[in-house]
């Protein structure tokens, strides 16, 4: 009997298992490269486009499903055994005999095992990264020795069943399709969330894997072909490659929107982690775009705004797609930067623009960036999430964004880290800032607390290995900060359920229950902790505004802050534990007891252990001994949660629900000032919050010198 299955994501254009498609691919490339491999003017090979893109990393053919089978029997060593045992396959009776039983993740009456899901996910990028480092050694015994071998990666890291950051690793160079608005979208993506991917895309490569020497040729490379220093950024444009040239004067802001740099006084050497490889934007977009639907247009400075973005985010070259619109077939509604007239048009002004912008700042673009804020990610929470949302309303890309969005709205630049990679968790213990990493003791690439980054984010952490674990804990112990949000450490990576969250212990709180909200919303208020402006107001009018607004303020009708997607409820455990909000919606607990309970040898009969320590730790209950009880208790629990280490300046952040990213953005500020990586002035000069849409970064360029980058996205001005 057929499966009826969805239309989409079915059956992949290129069977990544086959192993026939492999060397046809091949063949192909071979005879393209015997021709024009070894032109020392060609510069840059492109494998394959967009792997994962539109469910093309999805294939349920019946090769798929016998290479599927395959790589379980090697990865499970040929031990049926151990993989039940792992999966937990007894419940449902869905024990395995034998490799060859296990079906692929085609829909079925209910779900699939989770475990089943999260390994199909490795088995396709597996699959797609041996794929791809085929073809790359194909092309490298063909192309000239100096040339670069890349491929550009889609939009969504997050919502693709293949890891990306292992795509990476098989390239010299990354390449990112930057694309703020696609198809049907009625409004471009928020430059936070812009912000972030191309940050995420930085950080793929580190700056020392030197593949076929990279680095040593472009830099003479480009020097010769340009006259240009090796220290400056390259910016490239379809039928266009332009120099970077030096600017030290200030610049005032142009219309919105709008970028603008001013240098402040040279500096010594930056401290933060080691700087990542620079990457390509190989498709950025420059008109209307879509297939059969066509959203909105950008507006006249929008697309030299997201473009200029790209850069300053760390990308060395930038293509715009396309140069001509075309006149037939699939894509003749994606609009370039000519129209199919081949006149020039607003677009072609905008695209000079671009390039004039590289040429004038090269100096401050083609710096590295050193970063002390870092956001880690990792594909076994994000396979993890994808295979169980638990929530109708979750957005895992708009998850990593929430964290992310009040420290990149003070403008410190934020390296974004896969969790994977065995470098990270190096570089993410303080105690190995000197090893080599980045730096010396003390010297170079040492933040001032004497480690590569001092504040360290996981966005929905729900799978952690112990790994990244221990690097974290060394961290904060260090004095280092640390955000997290819900479902922290449920899960290994083998997909089991943890006894308890080491994150939690860590933040010194009780996860008590938990709730998915869905596309329901919960009121929050502020907690004891809370403050609405950082620093204090100095004035002493302001000051007392300062203090009444620091209490629960539920008589304030001005405070209006909801709280959705999912909650976990907590309970602080230590008086280091700060509330910065809580639920105003009164949870009822109620408990009905007429039998006898006692202790016995510091054993707990007569009710569930867990229960009674949880209840009678917050005074909900007292009904021990031999009475009868029937109590009903109401209490609001901890959304989000801080805990101040005094003995080592160490400070956790638990955001235990989907809270609006703005709430948190005078925490960061705190938090920033505490790790001594903005000053108190600094972080003044910051615009609040109703200012979303304007992006500053702060950066040096070869020189030392500081430089502020202010990009704003909005069409309303801004003064800052």
């Amino acid at each position: 009997m057929k499966t009826k299955v969805k239309e989409t994501s079915i059956f992949s254009l290129i069977n990544f298992s086959s192993q026939v498609v492999s060397p046809v691919c091949g063949k192909g490339n071979q005879q393209t490269l015997a021709k024009d491999g070894s032109e020392e003017n060609i510069f840059a090979w492109q494998l394959d486009n967009e792997f994962g893109h539109e469910g093309s990393e999805d294939d349920y053919s019946q090769l798929t499903g016998l290479a599927w089978q395959a790589w379980l029997k090697e990865r499970y060593l040929d031990n049926i055994t151990t993989l039940n045992q792992d999966w937990g396959n007894i419940f449902w009776s869905q024990t395995y005999n034998k490799f060859e039983e296990i079906p692929m993740p085609l829909p079925t009456i209910t779900v699939h095992n989770p475990a089943l899901q999260v390994e199909w996910r490795r088995f396709r990028t597996d699959s797609i990264v041996q794929f791809l480092e085929e073809q790359y050694e194909i092309v490298r015994g063909y192309a000239h020795p100096k040339a670069i071998i890349t491929t550009n990666f889609p939009g969504g890291y997050f919502s693709k069943k293949m890891d990306f950051a292992q795509l990476a690793r098989a390239l010299d160079v990354v390449s990112y399709d930057n694309y703020p608005v696609w198809g049907g979208l009625e409004k471009p993506l928020h430059p936070s969330r812009l912000a972030l991917a191309l940050d995420i895309t930085r950080c793929m490569l580190p700056d020392n894997q030197d593949n076929y020497n990279y680095h040593q040729y472009h830099r003479h490379h480009y020097q010769h072909r340009h006259g240009v220093p090796s220290d400056r950024g390259d910016v490239s444009g379809h039928q266009h490659t332009t120099s970077s040239s030096a600017s030290s004067s200030s610049s005032s802001s142009s219309s919105s929107p709008s970028s603008s740099s001013s240098p402040s006084s040279p500096s010594s050497s930056p401290p933060g982690a080691p700087s990542r490889r620079p990457f390509w934007i190989a498709e950025q977009l420059i008109g209307a775009q879509g297939h059969d639907h066509i959203g909105y247009l950008p507006r006249p400075g929008e697309a030299s705004a997201w473009s200029r973005q790209s850069l300053i985010h760390g990308a060395n070259g930038l293509m715009f797609f396309r140069w001509r619109t075309a006149s037939r077939a699939q894509e003749q509604f994606c609009y370039g930067i000519q129209d199919v007239d081949n006149k020039p048009c607003r677009r072609f002004s905008e695209a000079k623009r671009v390039f004039a912008f590289g040429r004038r700042f090269g100096p401050v673009l083609g710096a590295p960036i050193r970063a002390r804020v870092a956001l880690i990610y990792s594909y076994d929470s994000v396979f993890a999430w994808q295979t169980q949302s638990q929530s109708s309303s979750l957005d895992l890309e708009h998850e990593h964004v929430r964290l992310y969005h009040p420290f990149w709205r003070n403008g410190v630049p934020i390296d974004a880290l896969d969790a994977n990679d065995n470098s990270t968790i190096r570089i993410l213990s303080r105690e190995n800032c000197g090893s080599g990493i980045g730096g010396s003791g003390g010297g170079s690439g040492c933040s001032a607390r004497g480690g590569h980054y001092d504040v360290l984010l996981l966005p929905t952490p729900i799978a952690m290995s112990a790994a990244l674990y221990r690097a974290v804990e060394t961290h904060v112990m260090k004095g280092g900060s640390l955000y997290f949000s819900f479902r922290p450490d449920l899960k290994d990576p083998d997909m089991s359920i943890r006894p308890y969250s080491r994150l939690a212990k860590l933040a010194g709180v009780a996860i008590e229950e938990i709730e998915s909200l869905n596309s329901l919303e919960v009121p929050l208020v502020p907690g004891s902790a809370y403050f609405s402006d950082f620093p204090p107001p100095t004035s002493s009018r302001a000051a007392q505004s300062h203090e009444q607004t620091r209490g629960h303020g539920r008589e304030s009708s001005s405070f209006n802050l909801q709280a959705g997607v999912w909650r976990d409820l907590l309970r602080p455990l230590t008086p280091e534990v700060e509330v910065i909000y809580a639920y105003n919606d009164t949870v009822t607990w109620e408990y009905n007891s007429n039998h006898k309970s006692e202790w016995s040898k510091g054993r707990r009969n007569g009710r569930r252990h867990g229960v009674r320590e949880s209840l009678s730790d917050v005074g909900l209950f007292d009904c021990w001994g031999r009475v009868e009880c029937n109590k009903t208790v109401s209490t609001n629990y901890a959304a989000v949660t801080r805990r101040h280490l005094e003995a080592t300046g160490g400070e956790v952040v638990y955001v235990g629900c989907g809270i609006e990213p703005s709430a948190l953005f005078q925490l960061a500020k705190r938090t920033l000032v505490h790790q001594h990586i903005l000053t108190r002035e600094e972080v003044m000069e910051t615009p609040g919050d109703t200012s979303t849409m304007l992006e500053i970064y702060r950066k040096q360029d070869v020189s030392g010198r500081p430089w502020v980058f202010v990009t704003n996205f909005d069409h309303v001005p801004v003064k800052w």
